[in-house]
């Protein structure tokens, strides 16, 4: 890897541990509502296809 694009991973971790600690606001957010999901299938489909989730990632204890 680059020294300069490894500079800037490092320092965008060391942004992200600011910003999870609530010391920095992040740059940009995005809330969604229901309403603003489309799907191309019918809802009905798009339930029968879920599949259940078998890993879960916390970041919060790393």
């Amino acid at each position: 890897m680059k020294h300069e694009d490894f500079s800037n991973l490092v320092a965008s971790i060391k942004q992200a541990g600011q910003i999870r600690r609530g010391e920095m606001p992040p740059s940009r957010s995005f809330e969604l509502q229901p309403d603003d999901i489309s799907l191309h299938v019918s809802k009905k489909a798009f339930r029968a296809n879920l599949k259940p989730v078998t890993k879960h990632f916390d970041m919060r204890n790393s």
